[in-house]
């Protein structure tokens, strides 16, 4: 009876460690965000299934709130511009395969000049949805006020719920490749006392190798994690842990490139 209340008590201790994670936090706000969204555009915008409020708020409630802004931003600024060019072209010719193509490149070619980032290829989808209806005028601004429903919506909800901070993640990301690469020395100068076999230096070689290639993905957490620091109302010495992760990983990285070069030496002498 004990045992089974004990592991009952275990079980639901781990669920509410789980719903600390960042992972599941950002997905709960996101799915609040989108549901939030769509049932405000549903009163405001004259469309019957106003979906671009749910998938603005969607794209909008990043993993950051200094990402979340800056996403807002641009993908506002996306829409706006293809609907305006939507109008335009509907106003001197109406949809076939060369105006169709002729909206393509001109959305994206000014996708590029305002500098909307990764959705430029929004610019010329808002562009061929608007163009393709028959009632181009209210379609339009009807795109625009979700878009803007949608993404108001998206920062209201990272200003009240207080977006994750990936401080944790970014840490154990370092921890384990620190741990990694501590093993990896330990068995190349257990190894380096004998004669060392030229398969296993080779091996050796691509472990410290494929560390090497980690760096990447950690420096990616990392900087998602400095990201989570700015603007969050929730960090007080959001400077103090960007400059001590941000340290560990650069000695890491220090360490790995000379671990690298010492794997290459010891194969290239086992290969003699």
């Amino acid at each position: 009876m004990q045992e089974a209340r004990g592991e009952w008590a275990a079980s639901v201790a781990k669920i509410v460690e789980r719903r600390r994670e960042p992972v599941v936090v950002q997905t709960l706000r996101s799915t609040f965000a989108a549901t939030l969204a769509y049932v405000v555009a549903v009163h405001l915008s004259p469309e019957a299934a106003p979906l671009t409020a749910p998938l603005t708020a969607l794209l909008v409630v990043q993993v950051t709130l200094y990402s979340t802004i800056t996403t807002a931003i641009r993908r506002v600024n996306s829409v706006v511009v293809g609907v305006v060019i939507a109008i335009g072209f509907s106003s001197l010719v109406g949809l076939t395969w060369w105006s169709l193509g002729l909206i393509i490149l001109a959305s994206l070619g000014v996708g590029h000049l305002v500098r909307v980032s990764e959705f430029v290829p929004e610019v010329a989808i808002s562009a061929m949805l608007v163009l393709g209806v028959t009632r181009v005028g209210d379609t339009a601004w009807a795109r625009v006020l979700e878009t803007l429903i949608g993404a108001v919506v998206g920062l209201a909800c990272n200003l009240v719920l207080a977006p994750p901070v990936w401080v944790g993640v970014a840490g154990e990301s370092i921890e384990d490749l620190a741990r990694r690469l501590r093993q990896l020395m330990l068995r190349i100068g257990e190894e380096a006392a004998g004669r060392t076999p030229y398969q296993v230096a080779a091996e050796r070689l691509h472990e410290a190798r494929r560390l090497d290639h980690d760096i990447a993905s950690v420096d990616g957490a990392l900087r998602q994690a400095e990201d989570s620091l700015k603007l969050n109302p929730r960090v007080r010495e959001g400077l103090l842990h960007r400059v001590v992760l941000r340290t560990g990983l650069d000695t890491l990285e220090i360490c790995t490139v000379v671990l690298r070069v010492l794997a290459r030496s010891l194969t290239d002498l086992a290969k003699e």
